[in-house]
């Protein structure tokens, strides 16, 4: 306990987290990180190849805009490397959030979700 307090003085430690949006994950880590879920880009097929569906996921059953639903991030190797993954749909976000701010300044920082690969990752 001693070491988690000394960093506690020096760094941001939490393990609870709430926000403005109900519903779920993805829009809910999209506003902690960028204060907005837009916008979002429907990926054109989901990982087992099939076309995507924005019904769900994007505000208005469109392309771009809006994240409503739990869609996958497209650039995930674990998302691709999971079989029980293959079905999901995955967008991409543009915009600026905090990472991009804090990059900006030279500042060092993770971003650690919940992740599930196959490969055990």
């Amino acid at each position: 306990m001693t070491a988690m307090w000394n960093y506690a003085q020096y760094f941001a430690m939490s393990d609870n987290s709430w926000g403005t949006t109900f519903g779920p994950s993805t829009p809910g880590a999209l506003n902690l990180i960028a204060g907005n879920t837009f916008p979002g880009t429907l990926a054109p097929t989901r990982p087992n190849g099939k076309p995507s569906s924005a019904a769900g996921n994007i505000a208005n059953g469109a392309t771009t805009g809006a994240v409503i639903g739990d869609p996958r991030p497209l650039l995930d190797d674990c998302v691709a490397s999971n079989p029980k993954f293959q079905t999901v749909n995955q967008i991409t976000v543009s915009g600026k959030n905090v990472g991009d701010l804090l990059n900006a300044k030279g500042i060092t920082w993770g971003w650690f979700p919940r992740r599930i690969c196959a490969d055990g990752r």
